[in-house]
């Protein structure tokens, strides 16, 4: 979290200009974010960002924050209900709104059990449309530069498109449970996999 303050130099960042505070003992609110992070202090986390929502009621990134801070607890109900509360009054927000469908997503809910305010958002997940799209975008990778494709950035490729309803190791798990996909990397290590090649959907078409 220090970083953010180094890496923006404006006032106007609400994050840099939060973590810039000190608290109400004095201790630099940065700081005492670090020290929460290492020790895994999730409650005292949540209490710490309570404190800063109530110097700025209403301001969308204190919102995120606490609803953040209550996942990081466990607590996802709490986290739909800040998450929710923020998004309603900044229907645009989009960091918010994926806080309502990772919290929704938590609590074992669909996007359909929320009411949005406009549009329902696209969500994807592991079916076998989606792993028909991967294998799109691998064999994209394969033909323009023929290297292996990295299951991360494939990854941050889908969450270009929409809302992913699973982790990075669970689309690494389909890939590797799918007889369409040649993997290479010990299944321990998953930041070290590599997907080398997939079947096109044209059976007569050679794989890549």
């Amino acid at each position: 979290m220090a970083e953010s303050v180094e890496a923006c130099e404006t006032i106007e960042c609400p994050c840099c200009r939060e973590l810039g505070e000190l608290d109400d003992d004095g201790t630099p609110v940065a700081e005492q974010e670090r020290r929460l992070f290492e020790a895994e202090d999730w409650d005292g986390l949540v209490a710490l960002r309570q404190r800063l929502l109530a110097r700025h009621p209403g301001e969308p990134h204190s919102l995120l924050c606490l609803a953040e801070a209550y996942a990081s607890a466990g607590d996802h109900q709490r986290s739909l209900e800040v998450a929710a509360r923020g998004y309603r009054e900044h229907p645009d927000d989009l960091w918010l709104e994926d806080a309502v469908l990772e919290a929704l997503t938590a609590l074992g809910r669909s996007e359909q059990d929320f009411d949005w305010p406009g549009e329902t958002p696209p969500v994807l997940r592991l079916d076998d449309c989606l792993m028909e799209r991967v294998r799109e975008l691998v064999l994209e990778a394969h033909r323009e530069h023929g290297e292996p494709s990295d299951p991360f950035l494939l990854y941050h490729q889908l969450q270009d498109e929409a809302f992913l309803a699973f982790g990075p190791q669970e689309l690494i798990a389909a890939v590797r449970a799918d007889p369409a996909f040649v993997v290479d990397g010990p299944p321990e290590e998953p930041w070290n996999t590599w997907i080398l090649a997939a079947a096109t959907s044209d059976p007569t078409a050679p794989a890549s």
